[in-house]
């Protein structure tokens, strides 16, 4: 069976579907991806591959189709989870300031190994 906890796993899936330069279905991938955020929302993996996907689409909105209509989908999924990951994201694509910040505290509590990092952010929001 396949293991979406497999971080190379996600590294080979961006070379397969981004190396040949081909014609990517970023909606497609978007979507497969938050179906794997959704089944283990503590997995960092797929998130990382989503910012990846959600970048890449910001950096070239004719390859991807409602591109925020996606990102709001993404954002309210995330918002409903407990997951140290699911708030990372928040925090990085919202744009809702007070959002941010809110979340940006929560994560200062939570993830006490990076804690300073969260602080770091929280300043620059």
């Amino acid at each position: 069976g396949r293991d979406g906890r497999n971080n190379s796993g996600w590294s080979y899936r961006w070379f397969v579907v981004f190396g040949e330069g081909g014609e990517v279905d970023l909606k497609s991938e978007v979507t497969y991806t938050l179906n794997q955020c959704t089944l283990d929302p503590h997995n960092e993996s797929p998130f990382k591959y989503l910012t990846g996907l959600l970048k890449l689409s910001s950096a070239s909105p004719d390859k991807f189709v409602n591109v925020e209509g996606r990102m709001e989908e993404c954002l309210e999924k995330c918002k409903g989870w407990d997951s140290v990951h699911a708030k990372c994201f928040v925090v990085d694509f919202d744009e809702d300031e007070e959002v941010k910040k809110r979340v940006c505290r929560e994560l200062m509590e939570e993830d006490k190994v990076r804690r300073k990092y969260w602080e770091g952010r929280l300043a620059k929001i």
